[in-house]
């Protein structure tokens, strides 16, 4: 059931038409990846999903950015020291960028991811990537 919601989900996170559709999208992905993570991720690697969302970011609307970085937090949480060290590149620009974003929940948000990458990834890997990403 779960497989089957996160497959009916899928397409909205990159609806363009209905802000509110995508805004709840995000909001059920990330009750998901709370609630029922064991179930979605013997489907659904945690890379895959998050290629899905970083597939739809430039079809994402500003209202739910706070959404996706909530997701994308989760997500890392539960990834290994690999996976991450692989997400790192493809969620740094985004949660960069929404370090100055107007909206005081996203801004919180991002900082949130950015302490979590901080916390998981050596100095040594995460300096180069930030960096490049402030460039």
């Amino acid at each position: 059931m779960v497989t089957l919601l996160f497959r009916t989900i899928r397409p909205l996170l990159s609806v363009q038409e209905s802000l509110s559709l995508q805004k709840r999208a995000y909001l059920v992905l990330e009750a998901m990846l709370q609630q029922h993570s064991e179930i979605l991720h013997e489907s659904e690697t945690r890379l895959s999903i998050l290629s899905v969302m970083s597939d739809s970011l430039l079809l994402s609307h500003v209202s739910a950015r706070h959404m996706r970085l909530r997701c994308i937090e989760v997500l890392l949480k539960e990834m290994n020291e690999d996976e991450v060290n692989q997400a790192c590149s493809t969620v740094l620009g985004e949660v960069l960028i929404c370090q100055k974003d107007a909206n005081k929940k996203t801004r919180d948000s991002a900082v949130a991811v950015l302490r979590l990458l901080t916390k998981r990834i050596p100095p040594s890997q995460l300096f180069p990537q930030l960096c490049s990403g402030v460039v």
